[in-house]
């Protein structure tokens, strides 16, 4: 199983007006970067431009179900 490397970026200790972002790695392969800000969150896959989004009400959906 890879090692799994969680980098995160944090302006502050509230999310304001910048994002709090994670780069995700498994082993040496970037997977990733997740951008938490107060009103969504949004994941970059390697290589994309386009994110996709979710608001935090369809990401406790999604981690219920």
């Amino acid at each position: 199983m890879p090692t799994h490397v969680v980098r995160m970026s944090m302006p502050s200790t509230d999310v304001r007006r910048v994002d709090v972002v994670f780069e995700v790695k498994s082993g040496a392969t970037k997977l990733g970067e997740l951008h938490l800000s107060k009103g969504d969150l949004r994941w970059y896959p390697k290589g994309a431009q386009r994110p996709k989004i979710a608001t935090w009400e369809q990401f406790d959906e999604w981690m219920r179900s």
